[in-house]
Parts: C-alpha cells; sequence; structure tokens
C-alpha cells in the first residue's frame, strides 16, 4: 500500500505511478508548483468562484474538445478514442491521494465538489488490479454514455456534458462502476454553456417550482394527441376531495382532478382527520398526512381544484363501496390529468419535499473560463424512482401504469413522465429537439420512462394501440415480472392490486388480451392461439429458487398454484418464443378449466372477455399432457468445469422450485426417496430454450396436484427423449 509524501503548500506530491497492466499514462501534470500544463491551462474563475492553485491546473478544456494531443499524452489510442472514452473516460491527471481527505482549502468549491463525488476503491467492483493502490486519477465520463440517456453509436450533436471524477486507479478500466456511481448520488457536471445545447445540466430551485411542471404539461397538451389523448367519458361514480372546501363532493363529467400516489404509513386511521358534517358529508381535517396537506397544495399551485386519494375518497368502511371503486382503478386514473407520485421517503408522513419545505441550497456552479462550468446537480431521477421505497409497493405499480401523465416528487427535484416523453428539474433540454419530427413522442434514440417497463426497454416511447400482438403479450409479461417483484401487506391483494391492468388490456378496441386468474391470452384469437399463448403464460419461474439465501417465494393462500398470483415472489416468464414454436405440443397437450364448485369444465377456447375479474370460479386447471417422473432427475453438485449439473432422462436440465426443500441437495434427496407417484414433471411445450415441463407434487388430501416448479431440458433428440424418459399421458387436475 503506498502512502502520500508530505506535502508543501500549493504543491502535489504524487503517489508513484505503477502501470502494471500498461492501460495508460496519466501525465502527472500537478507534480511541481511549477510546472506548465500540456496545454494551455483554464482561464482564471472569477472572484466568487475562486480556484485553489491545484484545481486552476486541471486542462478541463482539452480534455472537453478530445484535443488529439491531449489524448495521445495520456496513452488513448486516436483510432479508438471514441470506444475508450466511452468505456474508460478522459484521464485528465493523476492526482495521487490528494483528494482522499476533506479539501484543505475551504474556498474551493472545486475541491469540495471532487471530494464529496470520488468514488472509492472500495465501491468498486470491476477492478484491473484488485489488491494495489495506486492512487487516484481524475476522469471525465461522458454524462449520456454513463446513465445511458442517448442510445449507442448515434449522433451525439449538441451534447456538451461530462462528469469529472476522482477513481482509482487501479479502477479506471471499469465502466461498470461509473455508471453506478454516477447513477446513484448527486456529482458534479462539466459542461459548454452553450444555449440550444442538449442535456445541460441545471440546479432544481430549493422550492417546487410549478411553472417548469405546467411547461411540460403545456407541450404534452399540445402535441402528445394521441399517446397521452384523455379518454372519453365513462360511468365513473368516484368522490373527489375539493382542495379548497376540504370536503369529499361528487366528480362530473367536467371534472378536471389530480390523482395521488404513495405509501400507506402505520400512522392514525383515516377516522382521526376525515368526519362527518351535520349533512353526512365527509370532511377532511387539519390534521392530515403530510403527504395529503403537501398534495392539497402542489395541486392548487397547479390550477386544478380537485384531488382524488384512495384512502380519503373511497370510503374505507363501506365494504361495497371499496369493491366498486377497486374495479375501475383503470378509469380513475387513466382520467386524471395528473398523477402525484410521492416517492420521496418510506410513507405518507414525510410529504412532498419543497413543497411546503425547501430543499438545502446547492453548491454554487464554478465557472473555469472559455464558456465552461462545472455544476453540481441532482442524483439520476430514474434510479431515485426505482430505488424508492414506493417502488417496492404492489400496489403503486399499477398506479402509474394506468396514469397518462405522472409528476414525482424526490427529495431534490421533480420528474414528469408522461406516455410520450420524460422530463426533470436537474436537465435543460429543448423539447422540440428531443422528438420525432411529427412531435407525436420523443425521439427514440432518446432515453425513455422508468415506468411499466423493464431496464431492458431503455429507449423510447412506443404506442401501444399499434402493437402487434406478440410484442403486446411480451409487454404484459414484461409488467407481470416487474409487479411481482413488489411487496403486498395482504396475501389477498395478490390479483386485485393488479386487476387494473388486467382491465385495461381487456378493454382495447383491437387485439384486446383476456387473462384468466392473471395468465393472459388473446380474447378474439384462434383457438391455436388461445392455446399457444396461454400455454406460454403458464411458463413462468420464480427468479430466485426456494432454497436461495434472502428467497421470499411462498404459496398465497385462495389463489390457484398454476398461476403466479398464487406465489409471493418475483416471477420472471421462461419463453418469448414464437406462436408457431408451441403447436408441436398442441397435439398432445390439452388444457381444461374447471369450476370445483359446480364441476363444469369449460376448454379454454370458449373463453373469450367474461374471464378477466380477479374471482374467477374456474381454479383448477385441468392438464391433459405427456408426462415424465421427477424421480428419473439426477444432480451433480461437482459436475462438468465444476459446476453444478441437473439432467433429467439423460439430458441437461435447470429445475426451478419454488417450494418443497432447503437445498439442491436435499431436494434431489426428497426426489429420490419419494414415492413413484408423489411428484411429476408435466410436458407443457418445446420451444428455442428447450422442453418445458411444469413440475407438480400431489396434494394427497385433496387428490389434486399443486404446482411447486418449473423445469427446463435441454433435448437434442427429442423423439429419443420420448422414449426413454416418457411414461405416457396423464390427466392431472391442478388446483
Amino acid at each position: 500500500m503506498h502512502t502520500m509524501p508530505e506535502k508543501r503548500s500549493g504543491d502535489f506530491r504524487l503517489a508513484p505511478f505503477e502501470d502494471d497492466l500498461q492501460l495508460r499514462q496519466v501525465p502527472k501534470i500537478l507534480e511541481t508548483k511549477n510546472s506548465p500544463p500540456q496545454h494551455s491551462a483554464a482561464k482564471p474563475a472569477n472572484a466568487n468562484h475562486r480556484l485553489c492553485h491545484d484545481c486552476s491546473q486541471f486542462d478541463f478544456q482539452a480534455a472537453f474538445a478530445r484535443d488529439p494531443k491531449f489524448l495521445e499524452d495520456r496513452g488513448v489510442s486516436i483510432a479508438i478514442s471514441s470506444i475508450s472514452i466511452a468505456t474508460g473516460g478522459i484521464p485528465i491527471a493523476n492526482v495521487g491521494q490528494r483528494f482522499r481527505a476533506p479539501p484543505q482549502d475551504a474556498d474551493c468549491l472545486l475541491c469540495a465538489m471532487l471530494y464529496r463525488s470520488r468514488l472509492t476503491y472500495e465501491r468498486c467492483q470491476y477492478t484491473s488490479c484488485s489488491h494495489i493502490d495506486r492512487g487516484d486519477e481524475l476522469r471525465a465520463y461522458i454524462l449520456v454514455e454513463t446513465i445511458d440517456l442517448v442510445n449507442h453509436g448515434l449522433e451525439r450533436q449538441g451534447i456538451q456534458s461530462l462528469v469529472p471524477l476522482i477513481v482509482p486507479t487501479a479502477c479506471a478500466g471499469g465502466l461498470g462502476d461509473f455508471k453506478r456511481h454516477i447513477s446513484t448520488q448527486e456529482c458534479p457536471i462539466l459542461q459548454q454553456d452553450v444555449p440550444g445545447s442538449l442535456f445541460l445540466a441545471c440546479q432544481p430551485a430549493t422550492k417546487f417550482d410549478p411553472g417548469a411542471v405546467l411547461s411540460w404539461m403545456e407541450y404534452c397538451d399540445c402535441n402528445h394527441t394521441t399517446l397521452c389523448l384523455a379518454p372519453k367519458s365513462e360511468a365513473c361514480k368516484i368522490k373527489l376531495l375539493n382542495c379548497d372546501t376540504l370536503t369529499m363532493e361528487e366528480a362530473t363529467v367536467e371534472s378536471r382532478y389530480v390523482a395521488l400516489s404513495y405509501v400507506w404509513g402505520q400512522s392514525n386511521p383515516v377516522g382521526d382527520y376525515v368526519v362527518r358534517d351535520d349533512n353526512g358529508i365527509r370532511v377532511l381535517l387539519p390534521k392530515s398526512p403530510k403527504v395529503i396537506s403537501d398534495a392539497i397544495s402542489a395541486t392548487k399551485s397547479l390550477g386544478y381544484g380537485y384531488l382524488w386519494i384512495d384512502k380519503l375518497c373511497i370510503d374505507q368502511e363501506n365494504a361495497i363501496e371499496k369493491h366498486q371503486q377497486i374495479q375501475q382503478m383503470d378509469v380513475i386514473y387513466e382520467h386524471a390529468q395528473l398523477t402525484i407520485i410521492a416517492a420521496a421517503g418510506e410513507d405518507e408522513t414525510h410529504g412532498l419535499p419543497r413543497v411546503t419545505s425547501e430543499h438545502a441550497p446547492w453548491p454554487e456552479k464554478v465557472s473555469i473560463g472559455n464558456d465552461l462550468s462545472i455544476v453540481w446537480t441532482a442524483t439520476d431521477p430514474h434510479h431515485a424512482i426505482r430505488q424508492s421505497v414506493w417502488s417496492t409497493r404492489g400496489w403503486t405499480f399499477q398506479e402509474a401504469v394506468l396514469s397518462r401523465r405522472r409528476l414525482v416528487f424526490l427529495e431534490d427535484q421533480v420528474y414528469f413522465e408522461c406516455n410520450a416523453m420524460s422530463c426533470y428539474e436537474s436537465t435543460s433540454n429543448p423539447l422540440d429537439r428531443l422528438h420525432a419530427v411529427s412531435k407525436v413522442h420523443m425521439d427514440n434514440c432518446y432515453r425513455g420512462g422508468v415506468f411499466d417497463r423493464k431496464h431492458a426497454d431503455v429507449y423510447g416511447f412506443f404506442g401501444v394501440d399499434s402493437m402487434h400482438l406478440p410484442k403486446l403479450y411480451r409487454w404484459y409479461i414484461s409488467l407481470i415480472e416487474q409487479y411481482t417483484a413488489r411487496k403486498l401487506r395482504y396475501d389477498s391483494d395478490s390479483y386485485t392490486a393488479f386487476s387494473g391492468v388486467v382491465r385495461r388490456f381487456a378493454k382495447r378496441k383491437q387485439q384486446a388480451i383476456s387473462a384468466i386468474w392473471g395468465l393472459p391470452y388473446p380474447t378474439g384469437g384462434t383457438d391455436n392461439e388461445k392455446f399457444s399463448y396461454f400455454a406460454r403464460s403458464l411458463i413462468w419461474a420464480h427468479a430466485a429458487d426456494c432454497w436461495e439465501p434472502g428467497n421470499a417465494t411462498r404459496r398465497r393462500p385462495g389463489f390457484p398454484s398454476w398461476s403466479w398470483a398464487g406465489w409471493c415472489g418475483e416471477v420472471r416468464f421462461r419463453s418469448y418464443d414464437a406462436t408457431h414454436k408451441f403447436e408441436l405440443e398442441s397435439r398432445t397437450c390439452r388444457l381444461e378449466l374447471e369450476n370445483p364448485s359446480t364441476g363444469e369444465i369449460r376448454s379454454l377456447s370458449s373463453f373469450g372477455e367474461d374471464i378477466h375479474h380477479e374471482h374467477s370460479p374456474y381454479r383448477i386447471l385441468k392438464l391433459t399432457t405427456l408426462v415424465v417422473p421427477l424421480s428419473s432427475l439426477t444432480y451433480n453438485p461437482k459436475g462438468r468445469l465444476n459446476m453444478k449439473v441437473w439432467r433429467l432422462g439423460g439430458n441437461e436440465a435447470i429445475p426451478n422450485l419454488s417450494e418443497g426443500a432447503i437445498s439442491d441437495i436435499s431436494f434431489s434427496e426428497n426426489m429420490k426417496a419419494a414415492r413413484i407417484d408423489q411428484w411429476r414433471c408435466a410436458m407443457l411445450a418445446f420451444g428455442y430454450e428447450g422442453l418445458h415441463l411444469l413440475i407438480l407434487r400431489k396434494n394427497d388430501s385433496t387428490n389434486n396436484w399443486v404446482r411447486t416448479g418449473l423445469i427446463r431440458v435441454r433435448v437434442h433428440d427429442y423423439d429419443l427423449f420420448m422414449e426413454s424418459a416418457c411414461k405416457g399421458s396423464e390427466v392431472m387436475r391442478i388446483e
């Protein structure tokens, strides 16, 4: 471990630079007090933004201009400079251990910024030399690369932002470290102050600024007439909170209101702050939770007079009204002019930051000459939203997905997302330049929204109405995957908290998708399409096996085991294959639904749009298919390349078990000791990933089967596998 030599005032004494991997030689341009920089130094800062001697030597101008000589001096090949810069940033200077202690010059704003934002060695995962401390470097990273603002390989004209960071030299090759670091905290942005540039960093106001939000909404109203258009009025008998009188009123067709999405807390029951007046009208008292009082203030500042809040506008003591209102959550949120999302704090007691309080003053902007400046700005809002407590709760998922326009309150800024664009306070962008020529949505080369999509779907905004069936189906099951990663307080809400999304798809005029216990299929599809899509919907597995540490998979009572709704835990669908890939098993596999109360059995083809409600009486899946005894499953904990190897019928297999074992070894032992009639592998589909089979366990008390997992078998010779492993066809009633 190197130690920092004694430092003289105003002088860098750098730790030795050991480049064992010959990555690049970063010049020690601050080695001595009088050593000249390799290129012209930055112009002196003005008196209000004084830089210390050391910081004034950083050649940000040459780094920003990608000066060829500057890059060559730092070992960056000109031929591959764009790649090198994208992955490793632009090396500016070797600074040794200068920024590992609080800055000695309290007046230098840049010292404070670099110290506060530095990437520590302990936070690095991708190191080029994990045990040798070679000091630190100052590097500048392209902002749009590090937080994926722009699709890779596309033209970036007008994008003038870099992120200067102090990073350990040993970690300088790992882009993943920097992307994670920059996304998860406030950081300095080096930029050229040219009007009209894209993604210019700016500092949000210390108080909530409704003017910015209104400008975003006005742009949406004027241009997004397709994706963000309010639906035609439906019978939506709801009550709204009058923000002036604080009374609950019946909504009319003309009512323009804002909805609130937030995390319920453990605070006083609603009866403590909602009472009935002499006329029986429910009235909100002043001692309501802070998120409610702040939401009222924000709503009024945006020019709206009505607010919909589930806890207030639904009579929690009226079971019939509560059920009716939950049945039209999709209508309530899509009719709202805007949904306020309280993503800061842990629950309703936190409130909406900056509405009735102020954010701490931001560090001053540092001017370094030649139109360059360094601005300290807010955390990436996408990351902040995904890491919020709000994003962990089950009910809030559909509240955001069903909304047309969302305004998210974070600790340091607000984030706006409609169905066609996203904006936030910490960047200044000319909206016309971000949009496609038609202005109906943002250009697909830019980062899209954070809601109703997985991390893989990063860029662009898509029109749901124009989607063809396979893509629409994929989007549907993607929503299921995201929803199941969240938490619910009550198991009974497992399907109800997603039912608004189910109704949204079922009400589509073209290519409607219905669902049986949350498993989708095309409403108006052919018999073969219904079978193929529903069979695919059964091919899900939990993201983690039941024996993995920290895994919370367990059965939820009251729901079928063959539906994701019957389980707690994140699920993933294992196949997005084309429909024709599943025709093979449709010849030997039959799916029917049974009402256990009446004994009525219906074929899948008989279902249309009449089955998407959450309490379907058809709880038994009657599956007729080929079976493979699970006793033929073998396990070698130290197989090929010393890796765990499962085999079913002699073929490599990948089981995913939701319950039934405390470890992979115990599961293997259980299979050896189990009765031959206690477990089954039921063949379902054959796709490009292999053969998919449901893992079923016999429930001796009901004589039915319980779905406990999924197994994928990599079969090279299908006929041989059928002949050697398959034990014929059976009829199984899965509860």
